[in-house]
């Protein structure tokens, strides 16, 4: 599991009304990634919706294969 600091936060990249992506730096290998922070409250109500789920496997899948 990642933490904040496995990453050197650059500009951010855009947002939205739940979310902010950021251009970052991973420590450890030096590549560079965009990371989607989501709002912590969003999580905690469990307002996780059929569509967030989604995102969520679809990135999993895109770093796994990387």
């Amino acid at each position: 599991m990642w933490k904040r600091s496995d990453f050197e936060f650059k500009e951010l990249l855009g947002e939205g009304t739940q979310t902010q992506v950021f251009r970052a730096i991973d420590r450890a290998s030096g590549k560079q990634v965009a990371i989607k922070i989501i709002r912590r409250q969003l999580v905690i109500d469990m307002k996780i919706d059929h569509a967030f789920r989604r995102e969520i496997e679809i990135q999993y899948h895109l770093q796994s294969t990387n």
